[in-house]
């Protein structure tokens, strides 16, 4: 049995435990589409049966298809997705064009999160986050992630976004089974 003093934290405990960032990862992914595409094309130039030029073609064309679907999911994969007090950081080691990404949680103007059917799983729904510097008002810069509850909870309260009027999606634990649409949350 644990004594008191194994069982009670200090306030420097407590204090640094909320001070900690939330680390979120992307969803995992199936990566059969890409292997089979690419193993397709690969298996043209292998077995001999690039001698005319349509097949040639229809064999690149498979490979290069294979390979951005596995980029794809890779890129989706290691998106990572850090929040502290004071910012929202996207990263990901394999987006050659912006590796990281870091957002002040007044700048987060707008979330919406996109359900396009009816009686919607968690994977059938997207999560826009919209951000727009200050000293650019004019420009918005926008991240799609997955729809994970804990995720979205976590932007809601540090970007401090309300509802709107219309949003019949106000528990993220609870995705809106018969009302496929656009709900908003606005600062």
């Amino acid at each position: 049995m644990a004594t008191a003093a194994e069982t009670t934290q200090t306030a420097a405990e407590v204090s640094a435990q909320q001070d900690a960032p939330l680390v979120f990862t992307g969803p995992k992914k199936n990566f059969v589409t890409g292997v089979s595409f690419t193993a397709a094309g690969l298996m043209a130039f292998s077995m001999g049966l690039t001698h005319t030029f349509f097949v040639e073609a229809t064999a690149w064309t498979f490979l290069i298809w294979g390979v951005l679907f596995i980029y794809s999911d890779l890129l989706q994969m290691n998106e990572t997705y850090t929040l502290t007090d004071e910012t929202l950081t996207i990263s990901n080691a394999f987006r050659f064009w912006g590796l990281t990404r870091v957002w002040t949680w007044d700048d987060i103007t707008r979330m919406d999160a996109v359900v396009k059917r009816n009686d919607p799983k968690a994977e059938d729904v997207k999560i826009q986050v919209y951000y727009t510097p200050a000293d650019q008002p004019g420009v918005f810069n926008r991240a799609d992630m997955a729809y994970n509850p804990d995720l979205v909870g976590a932007i809601l309260e540090r970007a401090n976004l309300k509802p709107q009027k219309d949003n019949v999606f106000t528990d993220v634990n609870a995705i809106p089974q018969d009302n496929p649409g656009t709900y908003q949350w606005m600062a």
